[in-house]
């Protein structure tokens, strides 16, 4: 589903890549429409297609904090990914485990 709408989202535009921090494995990128420079992968988490990596450096906090708060908001609204609820919560207690 999610590659399906960020190939639907991006065919055809111009879009603004930017490298934000190259970790283990692959670089973390934000991707903005040429145009009207809103950004692709806000969009994906308003949707509830992907979740919200949460990082502790300075320079990524009022991103974070935007992408939270629209995670949040897909969250309430049981959107795609969390369709049931948060499947993250520890169920332990629920089921008997400590």
């Amino acid at each position: 589903d999610v590659v399906d709408n960020v190939v639907r989202d991006i065919q055809n535009t111009q879009c603004l890549l930017n490298v934000e921090f190259t970790g283990t494995g692959c670089p973390h990128v934000t991707l903005q429409f040429a145009d009207s420079k809103d950004d692709v992968g806000l969009g994906l988490v308003k949707e509830g297609l992907v979740m919200v990596e949460v990082r502790e450096e300075k320079q990524f906090q009022k991103l974070i904090a935007e992408y939270l708060s629209a995670q949040e908001s897909a969250k309430a609204a049981r959107l795609n990914l969390w369709r049931y609820g948060d499947f993250r919560a520890d169920d332990a207690d629920e089921f008997g485990y400590s």
